[in-house]
């Protein structure tokens, strides 16, 4: 039992230590800027109701801007499609494809495209509501994802 607890106790030091030699540092740290950087970022408006909730999902996830400096301009395609034919779950496969822009000198800051799958079962008796959920669920990953490249390319010196 011991040897257990030392052995957790000697890992995670030197877990710490490691990171703190390689020169890592968090992205949301004091003064790394990266806050400020995502508070920067207007986002473009919707035109359809996938981009509306994509539109919503990132401003969850990095406010709306009060004093825009950078434009995210983005794109968002969602298709269905059968896993197998006589399989009873479906699947929508989502690509965002995204461009962050400066306003002021129409610079290119960003730029990427990120992609995902949410499935669903056709069996159930609420097939509009199963889809609307895989729909939702989707958009809440490409969020996800388009904020984590946000953050590490902002982050970048």
């Amino acid at each position: 039992m011991h040897r257990n607890r030392y052995f957790l106790i000697t890992w995670a030091l030197i877990s710490l230590l490691s990171a703190a030699s390689c020169g890592f540092t968090p992205v949301y740290a004091p003064g790394t800027g990266t806050q400020q950087a995502l508070s920067e970022i207007e986002i473009a408006e919707p035109k359809s109701k996938q981009s509306y909730l994509f539109v919503r999902e990132m401003e969850d996830r990095i406010g709306r801007s009060t004093n825009p400096s950078k434009l995210l301009k983005y794109e968002v395609k969602i298709r269905g499609e059968g896993v197998e034919s006589d399989s009873d779950r479906r699947r929508f496969v989502g690509v965002v494809t995204y461009r962050l822009i400066e306003n002021e000198t129409k610079k290119l800051v960003a730029s990427g495209s990120v992609d995902s799958f949410a499935g669903y079962s056709v069996s159930d008796g609420l097939l509009i509501s199963a889809r609307e959920d895989a729909v939702d669920r989707l958009i809440v990953v490409l969020a996800d994802q388009v904020t984590r490249e946000l953050i590490a390319k902002l982050a970048q010196p």
